[in-house]
């Protein structure tokens, strides 16, 4: 009778334990956002179906609630992530677009995406990482297949003004885009922005880490690293600069024949397209406090 009592408890305890961690993260969420009302019922279900159910909580509590939040069509929900997200959004979409008006295009379908239909996009985040991050990462994608569908459409236009002057359309950058992964657009572009990255000191690599795959703010980088958090701009935005003209040099010993405007178009695409976290390999990603 008392091994079948202490089997009972054995499998009662982790069970409580679960309940303990997923009570703690439901009030983490209310205490950051006080203003959403969702029952710990409705949490504990939205978090179930991410497959938390052993006594290991998310890792952002604060953002899986809000997700939650969202999911479960609360109004006060879609104006705080609105509130606190959507700026950082556009300011990352305007700077790849460079038009605030297709920027705002890119918004809306993030929008729809993440909150419109029977399972909005923002049911799938996991709170294993920064929402700020996850968010930023799907509205880069959004904005690098908008310069895309540009390039292409570009290209259309040319074959038919070229058509209607009755002479056969050059081949061009635009009109290779239609495939844009092309073996060897793709193989060259790769091996440039290889070599590109690892001309990077490893400071400046661990840094762009930090910021485009971790996800961390530049007020976030400031205090990490023992600086202003201009500092941390000024350091990212040489980075980024040399990593892209590196690229460019790069290119341009292979495509020798492209104009400048196509070396550049090119260049853009390597830098957009390919896959910034498989090369930026994390290390020792202990910050530096060197200035």
């Amino acid at each position: 009778m008392t091994g079948t009592k202490s089997r009972a408890l054995d499998q009662v305890q982790p069970a409580r334990e679960a309940s303990t961690a997923l009570h703690a993260a439901y009030a983490q969420g209310r205490r950051t956002w006080p203003q959403l009302a969702l029952s710990y019922e409705r949490f504990h279900a939205h978090a179930s179906a991410l497959a938390y159910t052993s006594c290991v909580v998310p890792a952002y509590p604060a953002d899986l609630y809000l997700c939650a939040a969202c999911a479960n069509g609360e109004s006060a929900a879609y104006q705080a992530l609105e509130a606190t997200h959507f700026p950082g959004l556009e300011r990352a979409v305007c700077a790849i677009l460079g038009e605030k008006a297709a920027a705002e295009e890119v918004l809306q379908e993030i929008r729809t995406r993440l909150l419109v239909g029977s399972n909005p996009k923002i049911s799938s985040y996991r709170g294993s990482g920064a929402l700020s991050g996850w968010l930023r990462s799907l509205a880069v994608n959004a904005a690098q297949d908008r310069v895309r569908s540009n390039i292409v459409q570009r290209g259309r236009l040319r074959r038919i003004a070229a058509a209607e002057r009755g002479r056969p359309s050059a081949t061009t950058l635009e009109e290779s885009a239609e495939q844009p992964f092309r073996s060897d657009h793709a193989r060259v572009c790769g091996r440039a922005w290889s070599a590109a990255l690892a001309s990077l000191a490893s400071a400046e690599r661990q840094l762009l880490y930090h910021y485009f795959i971790s996800g961390l703010s530049i007020d976030v980088l400031g205090p990490l690293y023992g600086v202003h958090r201009a500092t941390v701009h000024r350091r990212l935005r040489k980075a980024v600069e040399r990593v892209r003209q590196q690229v460019r040099e790069r290119l341009l010993r292979h495509y020798r024949d492209l104009s400048e405007r196509d070396l550049d178009a090119l260049a853009f695409r390597a830098c957009c397209d390919l896959d910034l976290g498989g090369a930026l390999v994390p290390g020792d990603l202990q910050p530096s406090h060197a200035a």
